[in-house]
């Protein structure tokens, strides 16, 4: 599993990076975006409108290579431009997650500590934390995943008796 963290300066490739690591023995990829520290510029962090822009890249990819990218369309959604501010301002993750720095003291309000810029956070940890926090966001979720699968059977089957019949019909 690779975990890839969008900046300004890695954002182009992701769809060659995608290309390429599929066809290896890597099972899958997480991406999640840049989140800067406070009185931190904008060197690495993608504005929201561009951040809209890979997100909409992202869900195209899961498309093509599905399986591959492993995080739920509804996450990516959640870290839409319209969403994302709203959800990290009430820092989910310090509701159900926790995190320690090496001396063993708690980081408050996430991992990052006391100096990360939560109106900005691409943290995937913090839009599953919401997830996980607010039952009803799950339902889309289950839903989608269960009619993927659903349509996954069906082109099976389809495939299966096309080649059944190709096979009876060449006898």
């Amino acid at each position: 599993m690779i975990a890839f963290c969008v900046t300004r300066i890695n954002y182009q490739c992701i769809a060659d990076m995608v290309k390429e690591w599929s066809q290896t023995s890597v099972k899958g990829i997480v991406f999640e975006f840049y989140r800067p520290m406070k009185g931190e510029g904008n060197e690495l962090w993608l504005n929201w409108a561009e951040r809209d822009k890979v997100i909409d890249q992202l869900l195209a990819l899961k498309e093509t290579y599905r399986g591959f990218i492993h995080v739920s369309d509804r996450i990516y959604h959640l870290m839409r431009s319209d969403l994302a501010p709203k959800i990290t301002q009430n820092g989910p993750f310090s509701k159900i997650g926790f995190s320690y720095d090496p001396m063993g003291k708690p980081k408050i309000p996430c991992q990052l500590g006391p100096n990360a810029d939560c109106s900005r956070c691409g943290c995937i940890l913090s839009f599953y934390s919401m997830l996980l926090t607010h039952r009803s966001l799950l339902i889309p979720e289950f839903a989608a995943s269960a009619w993927r699968k659903l349509i996954d059977q069906y082109k099976i089957r389809v495939s299966a008796i096309h080649h059944l019949s190709q096979k009876i019909t060449a006898h």
